[in-house]
C-alpha cells in the first residue's frame, strides 16, 4: 500500500508530493524507498531546493542511523545540500559509505529494478537515468528493457543506449 501511495504522489506530478516523497525515504521497505527516490526528481529536477522539503528535511536527520547504507548516503548529500546538515559533519557520517564506484553501482542496482515497475514513467525515468550513469552493467539492463509495452519506455531505451554508445 505505501508503494502504491508512493507511485500515486509521483504520478500526481506536484511540488506538494516533494515532501511526502521525502518522508518516504525514511519508510522501512527498501521498495517504497527506492520509488520515493525516484520519484523526486520527476516532479521536480531542482526538489532539493524546493521549500516544500525544508520541514521534511527536519524531520529525515533524526532517523539517519536507522536507514540503509545506500538511502543514507543519499540523504546526507540531500541535507548538507539543504543546508541542514554541516559538511564537516556529514564526512563523519559517511566515513565507512561507499565510494563513487560503489555508488554508481547501487545507483545502477536501484535503476535496474525499476525498470521492472509497473508504472510505465517509473521505468522511462530508470531508463533515462541509466543511460546517463553508463557502464556495462546499466547497458545490459537497458538491453534487456528493449521489449517493454510501452512506446515512450521503450523510445527512452533507444535513447539511453545511444547515449551509451556515443
Amino acid at each position: 500500500m505505501r508503494e502504491a501511495a508512493v507511485v500515486a504522489l509521483a504520478n500526481l506530478g506536484q511540488r506538494q508530493a516533494l515532501a511526502p516523497l521525502v518522508l518516504a525515504l525514511r519508510d522501512p521497505e527498501s521498495g517504497v524507498r527506492r520509488l520515493a527516490i525516484a520519484s523526486l526528481s520527476r516532479i521536480d529536477s531542482h526538489w532539493t531546493a524546493a521549500p516544500e522539503v525544508r520541514d521534511a528535511a527536519d524531520q529525515l536527520k533524526s532517523v539517519l542511523k536507522d536507514m540503509p547504507q545506500d538511502v543514507r548516503y543519499f540523504v546526507i548529500q540531500f541535507l548538507v545540500g539543504l543546508g541542514k546538515m554541516e559538511p564537516e559533519a556529514a564526512e563523519k557520517l559517511v566515513e565507512n559509505e561507499p565510494s563513487q564506484a560503489n555508488r554508481r553501482k547501487l545507483a545502477v542496482n536501484l535503476f535496474e529494478r525499476i525498470l521492472a515497475d509497473a508504472d510505465r514513467d517509473l521505468r522511462q525515468a530508470a531508463a533515462e537515468a541509466l543511460g546517463r550513469l553508463g557502464g556495462d552493467r546499466a547497458a545490459a539492463a537497458l538491453k534487456r528493457a528493449q521489449p517493454d509495452l510501452d512506446a515512450d519506455v521503450r523510445q527512452a531505451v533507444v535513447e539511453a543506449l545511444s547515449a551509451l554508445s556515443g
